[in-house]
């Protein structure tokens, strides 16, 4: 692997979730990655929104485009929590956490 191939962002990750089906999820950024636990550290309360937060970042199309934008904050709010925790989930799996909302939410059960 070259300089070029090394630096180069990584393909999106495709995953398969139980009661949602298929997405892509892209990797966080280090820059992102900071963000994001600034994020968690300023809303420890607000569990569902850090989670909403990793979605809305990661969830993507085939070719690397985010599937949302802020506009659409709203109505990922209406789903219902389980099937948002479970993306959550598959996205914190595709950035090399543990596949369970603990890093965005504090709990330690397993999102299956």
């Amino acid at each position: 692997m070259n300089k070029r191939e090394l630096l180069a962002a990584p393909p999106p990750e495709k995953v398969t979730i139980e009661g949602v089906g298929e997405l892509h999820i892209r990797q966080l950024t280090g820059v992102e990655f900071e963000q994001i636990q600034k994020l968690v550290e300023q809303n420890k309360d607000k569990e569902y929104e850090n989670v909403l937060e990793l979605v809305i970042r990661t969830v993507c199309t085939e070719t690397g485009e985010p599937m949302f934008q802020e506009q659409d904050r709203e109505r990922l709010r209406a789903l219902p929590v389980r099937r948002l925790l479970k993306i959550g989930a598959a996205c914190n799996e595709a950035n090399g956490f543990a596949n369970t909302a603990d890093d965005l939410t504090g709990k330690s059960a397993t999102i299956t």
